[in-house]
C-alpha cells in the first residue's frame, strides 16, 4: 500500500510539529508558575481552564472535531502543567493554599445556589451525573436503613440542614410527625417549596445553619445534611446535633473526605461528580454550567470525625466513604457503550471498597471516597 507512505510521512511530521508546540509551552508554563510564586499567586486556574475548555469545546465543533476527544486530550496538556509547575516552584500541591474571604465565599454560594436551583434534579442526577447520582442512591439507602432501625416511634420531628431544593425533605416527610427544612439561599428555599404540593407538616426556613440550628433542646428525633453538606455549616454543626437532638435521636450526615483518592491527582475535566474539595484552604470548587464556583467546605477525615464525634457525646453507627473511584472519571467514560461494562465493575469496587471501610476501626487508606457519610446517635 504505497498511498499510505505519504499520508503516515505527513501524520509524522505534525506529531513532531506538535511536540515542538509542547515543548515551547512547557517552557511558557514554567514562567507563569514562577510568576505566581513571585506573587503568592495560587496555581490553580479553574476559572481559566473552564472558560478553556468551552471555548474548546466550540472551535472543535466548527472544525468538525469531536469535542471529547479534543477535552480529554486538553486535559492531560494542562495536568502536565500542573505538575511543571509545581516542581518550579517546589510546591506540595497545585491547589490554592491562599485563604479566601469569607464574604467572597458567601457571594459565591448565593450565585451557585441562583445558577442551580432551576433544573436542579437534573444537575444532581440527568445526564452524565453517574459519580453524583450514585452517591445520593448510596445516601437514600442508608437514609431508609436508619429509619427501619428507628421503627415507628419517636418519629416526631426531623430536619433537613442545607436542604437545597427538598430533595432529601420529600424522603423525611412522610416519615415524622413535623418537618424543618432550612437553606441560607432563599433561591433554594423557593425551589424547594415550588417543587411539590407538600404536606401542612413541612415548613421551609432561609436560615444561616452557622448562626446555629434554630430548634429546642433535646426537640430533635432526626437530622440529616446530605451530599457533602455537613462540610459547609460550620465548625459547631456537631456540638449543635448533641445539643438539638433528644436522647436516641439520630444524624446521618455527609462530610467531603480529606483523604480522598481524588484529591492526591489533578483531573481538570468536569468529571461526574462536579464538585472538588481543597483541604489546604478549606474551600470546595464547584463546577456549573461551564463556571466554577468556589464555596465555603471544610474536608474531614475518618479519624478527626471520630474524635469530634466522641467529644461531642455522638455515638457513630456507621462510617464509610464513597466514591473512590467513580468520581474520578472523565465523561466521556460515560458517554461510549463500550465503558459500560468498565462503569459498572468501578461501581462495584467502590460499593466493595465503602463496606470494607464501614467495619474498619483503623484509620487507614482504606477511607479514600469522595465523601464520608456516617451515622451518628445521640448517647
Amino acid at each position: 500500500m504505497k498511498e499510505l507512505v505519504p499520508i503516515r510521512d505527513k501524520i509524522d511530521e505534525i506529531d513532531q510539529a506538535l511536540l515542538s508546540l509542547l515543548t515551547d509551552r512547557s517552557k511558557l508554563v514554567e514562567k507563569v508558575g514562577i510568576l505566581k510564586e513571585q506573587h503568592g499567586k495560587g496555581l490553580q486556574a479553574s476559572d481559566r481552564e473552564a472558560s478553556k475548555f468551552k471555548k474548546l469545546t466550540q472551535r472543535a465543533e466548527a472544525l468538525g472535531l469531536d469535542p471529547r476527544y479534543v477535552l480529554e486530550l486538553w486535559s492531560l496538556i494542562i495536568w502536565n502543567s500542573k505538575i511543571s509547575e509545581c516542581h518550579v516552584t517546589n510546591r506540595e500541591t497545585f491547589m490554592n493554599q491562599n485563604p479566601v474571604p469569607a464574604d467572597e465565599l458567601r457571594r459565591n454560594l448565593l450565585s451557585l445556589t441562583k445558577a442551580v436551583c432551576v433544573g436542579y434534579d437534573d444537575y444532581c442526577n440527568g445526564y452524565l451525573t453517574h459519580a453524583m447520582s450514585s452517591y445520593r442512591d448510596r445516601e437514600t439507602h442508608s437514609f431508609m436503613r436508619i429509619m427501619r432501625s428507628m421503627g415507628m416511634n419517636g418519629r416526631k420531628l426531623g430536619i433537613d440542614l442545607g436542604c437545597a431544593n427538598g430533595q432529601a425533605t420529600r424522603y423525611l416527610q412522610p416519615m415524622f410527625e413535623e418537618v424543618r427544612a432550612y437553606d441560607v439561599s432563599p433561591d433554594m428555599i423557593s425551589a424547594a417549596k415550588n417543587r411539590q404540593q407538600w404536606s401542612s407538616k413541612v415548613s421551609f426556613h432561609v436560615h444561616d445553619l452557622e448562626l446555629g440550628i434554630p430548634a429546642e433542646d433535646n426537640s430533635v428525633s432526626f437530622a440529616i445534611a446530605n451530599f457533602g453538606t455537613a462540610s459547609e455549616l460550620g465548625p459547631n454543626l456537631l456540638s449543635e446535633l448533641k445539643r438539638v437532638l433528644c436522647p436516641g435521636g439520630k444524624a446521618q450526615l455527609s462530610f467531603y473526605n480529606a483523604d480522598a483518592l481524588v484529591n492526591q491527582w489533578f483531573y481538570p475535566w468536569p468529571a461526574t461528580i462536579k464538585t472538588r474539595a481543597n483541604p489546604w484552604n478549606e474551600t470546595v470548587e464547584v463546577w456549573a454550567n461551564e463556571t466554577v464556583y468556589v464555596v465555603q467546605g471544610k474536608s474531614e477525615t475518618v479519624h478527626s470525625l471520630k474524635q469530634s464525634s466522641r467529644a461531642n457525646g455522638l455515638h457513630a453507627d456507621v462510617w464509610e466513604s464513597y466514591p473512590t473511584f467513580g468520581g474520578m472519571l472523565p465523561v466521556v467514560f460515560f458517554e461510549e457503550p463500550m465503558y459500560e461494562g468498565y462503569v459498572e465493575s468501578i461501581k462495584r469496587i467502590d460499593s466493595h471498597l465503602a463496606r470494607s471501610s464501614e467495619k474498619t476501626t483503623k484509620d487507614s487508606k482504606v477511607h479514600q471516597g469522595t465523601y464520608i457519610l456516617t451515622e451518628l446517635t445521640k448517647i
